[in-house]
């Protein structure tokens, strides 16, 4: 029958999860568990011997190693059991997979369908208003025991105008999403460029029509440039002889190109990813995956913004692991009710960002 080796295989799958759990527990409380036999033991054998003194005991000295071993091992729990938790996203202040408050106010899950000739099928919110002009959709990435999450927001240049922003221009080498947030008033940033070890961003870097880095023409990885023109946005093949641009980022490699997921895209090494795709030349969906678990392969996220459910016309990949990034703020114009924000945490401070800024 075709449910026994699925049950089999699931069985399997929770004794292992259970015995590695049951180390992990074992291995959690073995300091207190030490010390707090230690000091009884001691206390014990002075009561029996009738002391009226613990001299040579430490009894304070004791009982501050067992309380102490004793919370780092419930912290080590705890910690253990909040891993999924904050996969969800429900320990971030501002939310990350789930940014609404409210328990009734959830994405609706849309149920995973095979199209065309796709190997995976991934779960998918609907697209859900969280303020005027800014949409958000969670994909999920699951295989085995697991899971992933890819975080989606659509815009259009009706509602908010993209602008890179500099740490240089502070004079900064770098900094996370949510200085670059507080210190332009943007309403939401996303890591951009490449850098080297000094910090400098690799490419061609182009902010409010000025060119501050020209265009890097070798090597294989920053093979595409996303730009930003006054009523129009594009991401194209990198070219040694473009001019022009308001906005500009060189970066990648190209996930979408024309529409079709592009070709020979890493399909193993999975990583904290980020980058953005136009859907139109007036529209474009920032996207950051970033789940402790599981990071998206370059393959995985050409597969899912290639979509029929997403519809990139053209997609970039920006600088990923630590850097990956994103910080959206809670007083958005027109935020929905319960709308606590989106926080992605990132290691590394950066030296470009991509901001948006409202259109009017």
């Amino acid at each position: 029958m075709v449910w026994l080796p699925i049950s089999l295989t699931l069985l399997l799958s929770l004794t292992l999860l259970l015995a590695l759990l049951t180390g992990v527990l074992l291995l959690a409380l073995s300091r207190p568990i030490f010390f707090c036999l230690g000091l009884a033991n001691r206390l014990l054998s002075s009561f029996l011997q009738g002391r009226t003194s613990n001299k040579g005991i430490d009894t304070p000295i004791s009982a501050f190693h067992c309380i102490r071993s004793a919370l780092l091992g419930v912290s080590f729990l705890l910690s253990l059991g909040a891993l999924p938790i904050y996969e969800r996203g429900l320990l971030l202040p501002r939310g990350y997979a789930q940014p609404f408050a409210s328990p009734g106010t959830q994405q609706d899950p849309a149920t995973s369908e095979e199209v065309g000739p796709r190997k995976e099928a991934y779960n998918q919110s609907e697209w859900r208003n969280i303020a005027t002009g800014l949409q958000i959709k969670v994909v999920e990435l699951s295989t085995g025991l697991l899971s992933g999450e890819i975080t989606l927001l659509k815009t259009s240049l009706s509602h908010f105008r993209p602008q890179v922003v500099r740490a240089a221009s502070f004079q900064k080498e770098g900094a996370d999403v949510e200085w670059y947030i507080k210190r332009t008033g943007a309403s939401a940033c996303i890591n951009a460029h490449f850098f080297d070890q000094t910090g400098s961003p690799l490419g061609l870097v182009i902010s409010r029509g000025i060119e501050h880095k020209r265009m890097q023409l070798g090597g294989t990885l920053l093979t595409g440039f996303f730009l930003a023109y006054h009523k129009r946005v594009e991401i194209k093949e990198r070219d040694k002889n473009h001019t022009g641009g308001l906005e500009a980022i060189q970066s990648g490699p190209r996930l979408v190109i024309n529409g079709a997921e592009a070709n020979d895209l890493d399909d193993t090494n999975e990583s904290r990813r980020s980058g953005i795709c136009t859907t139109s030349p007036t529209e474009y969906i920032l996207f950051v995956a970033s789940s402790p678990f599981r990071g998206a392969t370059l393959k995985e996220l050409g597969d899912i913004l290639s979509s029929p459910q997403i519809q990139c016309e053209d997609a970039l990949n920006f600088d990923g692991g630590g850097s990956t990034q994103l910080f959206v703020r809670q007083d958005l114009p027109g935020a929905q009710v319960g709308f606590r924000g989106i926080h992605v945490l990132g290691r590394d401070e950066v030296p470009t960002v991509l901001c948006l800024f409202p259109a009017s």
